[in-house]
C-alpha cells in the first residue's frame, strides 16, 4: 500500500493528470482494473493446473507448444516452476501445486510461446484452475500496423528537454492477429546523435504489464526501431530521452509515418510557436496545454519557459512530494503490482493524446486532427506555428 500525503500517483505524475486522461470510456480501463484486484485477493490454497492453449485467429486448440508454469511471490519471488508441452488436442496438465499461505502470498502465470510471441495468464489464488485457457494468436506475414496517435511531452528545463515521445497503436484486425517484424521493428523513429545516451524505452501491451524495449539500429543514419509484438487490443510503445535546449530555442523533430499528426504536451510555464500548431485547448484543472502539429515528415517548433510534470522522487528533493511507503501484506513479495496498478495510469496517460479536447477559441482478454483555431502564446497573440511431453526446471 502507497500512502501519499499530496497527489502523486505510482507513476510519479499527478493525479489531476491521470484523471484528466479519463477522456474516453472507463470500461476501457476494466480488464485492467480487473487484474488488479485479482492479484489483491487473498491467498488460499491451489490445485493442479490443467487447460487448452487457442488460437484466437483460427479458432483451433494448438498442439505441441511450451507452456511454462510461473510461481510469483514464492522463495525465489518470480521463477519458472515447470513446463509441458501440449499434446495433439491443446490440452496441458501441471501435477505439481503451488504453494503459498496468508503470509506469503503465491501467484501463478501461464506463459505460452506462439510463432515467437509470447503470451501470458495470471491465474490468482482460488480461481479456477481445472479448465484455463491461454490464448494465443498467429502472427501477420509481411504486415505492417502503423501507429494511431503520436505524442510528445515536452518539459524544458535549465539546459535541456525531457522528452516522452508516445506511440500508440489500435490493432483492431479481423480475425485478430499479432503483428510483429523483428527485422523492422514495431516502431521506426528518428533520435539525434546528442540524444541516443538517454534514450529508454518502455513498451505495454494489452495486458498492462510494462516492460523495458529492445531498440536497433537501421540502415537510416539517426532511425532507429523497437521490436515489439502488436497484439490483438491497445499497444503502447514510449520513448524517454534528453536533448540540450536553450530558452527559445529550437526543437526539431521528424515523422516517419504519412499522414501521422503529433500531440503535443507541454506544461504550465512553457509557451510554444511553430508554423501550423492547431490548439486542442488548456484543460482546466492540470494546466497543460494541448496542441498539435499537423501531419508533416519535418517540423519545428520554438519553446520558451521551463516547466515540469509533478513526480514523486527522494524525499527532501526539490518539487518532492512527501511519500510515505507501507507495504500491505499482498505487496510485500508482489512489487510488481504496483507495476501493474502503474500500466493502468499510464494507459490513461496515453489516451490525453489520444483524445479530442475542446478548442481554445472557437472554430482484450483478462490474460493478458481535431480542428481549432491557430493556437496563441499563454501570453499573447503569436502564430504557432515439438512433441507432448515434460520437461521440468
Amino acid at each position: 500500500m502507497v500512502r501519499c500525503r499530496d497527489h502523486t500517483t505510482v507513476l510519479g505524475l499527478d493525479r489531476t493528470l491521470a484523471g484528466a486522461a479519463l477522456l474516453v470510456p472507463v470500461y476501457r480501463l476494466g480488464t485492467l482494473c480487473a487484474l488488479t484486484a485479482l492479484l489483491l485477493l487473498p491467498a488460499i490454497g491451489w490445485g493442479a493446473i490443467q487447460g487448452r492453449v487457442y488460437n484466437g485467429t483460427t479458432g483451433n486448440f494448438v498442439p505441441r507448444v511450451p507452456v511454462t508454469l510461473i510461481e510469483i511471490g514464492g522463495a525465489q519471488g518470480m521463477a519458472p516452476v515447470d513446463e509441458v508441452y501440449t499434446s495433439p488436442d491443446g490440452s496441458f496438465a501441471f501435477d505439481r501445486e503451488l504453494g503459498g499461505s496468508d503470509e506469503r502470498p503465491v501467484h501463478g502465470m501461464l506463459r505460452v510461446e506462439f510463432e515467437g510471441v509470447s503470451y501470458s495468464r495470471i491465474i490468482a489464488p482460488g480461481a479456477p484452475t481445472d479448465d484455463v485457457r491461454v490464448t494465443v494468436y498467429s502472427v501477420a506475414e509481411g504486415e505492417e500496423l502503423k501507429p494511431r496517435v503520436h505524442g510528445l511531452l515536452l518539459e524544458p528545463r535549465e539546459g535541456e528537454i525531457l522528452i516522452n515521445e508516445f506511440f500508440s497503436f489500435s490493432n483492431e484486425t479481423q480475425p485478430p492477429r499479432t503483428f510483429r517484424d523483428p527485422d523492422r521493428g514495431a516502431v521506426r523513429f528518428y533520435l539525434g546523435k546528442e540524444a541516443r545516451p538517454s534514450l529508454q524505452v518502455r513498451t505495454t501491451g494489452p495486458a498492462g504489464m510494462p516492460l523495458q524495449g529492445a531498440v536497433s539500429d537501421t540502415s537510416e543514419e539517426d532511425v532507429y526501431a523497437v521490436d515489439f509484438a502488436l497484439k490483438p487490443g491497445e499497444n503502447h510503445i514510449e520513448l524517454t530521452y534528453r536533448v540540450p535546449h536553450t530558452d527559445g530555442g529550437s526543437f526539431r523533430g521528424r515523422v516517419l509515418y504519412d499522414g501521422l499528426a503529433t500531440n503535443l504536451v507541454v506544461p504550465p510555464g512553457v509557451t510554444v510557436e511553430g508554423e501550423g500548431l492547431v490548439s486542442l485547448g488548456e484543460h482546466p484543472e492540470i494546466k497543460t496545454a494541448i496542441f498539435q502539429i499537423p501531419p508533416a515528415r519535418e517540423f519545428e517548433i520554438s519553446i520558451s519557459g521551463q516547466g515540469r510534470m509533478r513526480r514523486s522522487g527522494p524525499a527532501g528533493a526539490p518539487d518532492s512530494p512527501e511519500v510515505e511507503v507501507a507495504p500491505a501484506p499482498v505487496a510485500q513479495e508482489l512489487t510488481w503490482v504496483l507495476a501493474i496498478t502503474g500500466a493502468i495510469l499510464a494507459i490513461g496517460f496515453f489516451r490525453l493524446f489520444g483524445s479530442k479536447m475542446p478548442s481554445a477559441s472557437p472554430g482484450g482478454d483478462p490474460q493478458i486532427g481535431t480542428d481549432g483555431a491557430v493556437a496563441k502564446d499563454r501570453r499573447g497573440p503569436a502564430r504557432k506555428a515439438a512433441k507432448s511431453g515434460r520437461r521440468k526446471r
